[in-house]
């Protein structure tokens, strides 16, 4: 049967960006490049729809820090 499957994948990105700007831009335009080169459209490109959490992802929860975030695309409903 159907499930509905919830992660929490972080807090919207701040509008002061972290000292690291230029690399968090450059992290997330790849990922709309991916997704526009997978052929996927997200067209609500705002602010909010960008989430952070602390990574690397790969590590535990407590091994995690924003000094390496790990970066999520959301609201691909409309």
């Amino acid at each position: 049967s159907p499930i509905l499957l919830l992660e929490h994948c972080g807090q919207p990105i701040k509008t002061n960006m972290p000292s690291r700007a230029s690399d968090c831009q450059d992290t997330i335009l790849g990922m709309f490049n991916r997704l526009y080169n997978a052929k996927f459209i997200q067209r609500s490109i705002h602010r909010r729809n960008i989430l952070v959490q602390p990574g690397p992802l790969t590590h535990l929860p407590a091994e995690r820090s924003l000094d390496n975030p790990s970066y999520r695309i959301i609201d691909f409903g409309r």
